[in-house]
């Protein structure tokens, strides 16, 4: 086969040292980006757009924060007394930390735990930036078999009845020392109560809590129509009630 000519050759290496320069130049700037202690993520850095940076997060908080939901079935646990003495029973999620410390913490992948993922997010605000939350715990106090199919395992008391009512409180997570797991405790985690992720329980008694749900459209049609005065309520007045 005919060779390229000289001149040819050397163009196109030419090229190649150009575009490889122009590379090194336009990247300078997203590198400097990767060593700042506030990174600037999904940005570009030249007006034409040649070379960006991508990431989920720039940086990644110290403290990990969980909300942990628990269902009691006790009959009276608004009652005097016995509302100290109510057992609550925790919701085990399939990744997340969640239920005994002594959980292996799990290995992401290569399927993704979305609704852990979301409940990690849900830590760092609060319920009026997570509706979606309060839609699954009105489908697990409705002990909906589509709800408990999304969790790694459920009170055994759901297996015959639907709660009395759910809470959700927020606890700070942090792995156990390695000195307590030679000392025989084999907890891989400990956690500490931080305070009520809910300002109470929720029960399906609560008239906020339907119409909360009616107005985002979440409540089946048929008791939509029941509930003539939830059809038009605004989102914004059920979160003040919540």
């Amino acid at each position: 086969p005919k060779r390229s000519p000289l001149i040819l050759q050397y163009a196109g290496k030419g090229i190649h040292v150009i575009l490889f320069c122009l590379l090194v130049g336009l990247s300078r700037p997203v590198v400097e980006n990767l060593y700042r202690n506030s990174q600037v993520m999904n940005a570009s850095f030249d007006r034409f757009k040649l070379l960006n940076t991508y990431g989920a997060f720039g940086t990644i908080s110290r403290e990990r924060l969980e909300v942990v939901i628990e269902g009691t079935w006790d009959a009276d646990w608004q009652q005097g007394a016995a509302a100290a003495g109510a057992s609550w029973h925790e919701y085990v999620f399939k990744c997340k930390p969640s239920g005994s410390t002594s959980e292996r913490p799990c290995v992401l992948g290569p399927y993704h735990y979305r609704l852990d993922w979301l409940m990690w997010f849900a830590s760092f605000g609060s319920v009026e930036n997570n509706p979606w939350l309060v839609h699954l715990l009105y489908k697990l106090l409705e002990n909906s078999e589509e709800a408990r199919g999304l969790l790694k395992a459920c009170p055994a008391q759901s297996e015959e009845s639907r709660p009395q009512a759910i809470r959700a409180s927020l606890y700070k997570y942090e792995f156990a020392s390695a000195k307590k797991g030679q000392e025989g405790t084999g907890d891989w985690w400990k956690r500490t109560f931080v305070r009520d992720y809910f300002p109470g329980a929720l029960t399906l008694q609560q008239p906020a809590l339907k119409r909360y749900i009616a107005a985002h459209g979440w409540l089946k049609t048929d008791e939509a129509k029941a509930s003539g005065e939830a059809t038009g309520a605004r989102v914004e007045s059920q979160r003040e009630e919540l």
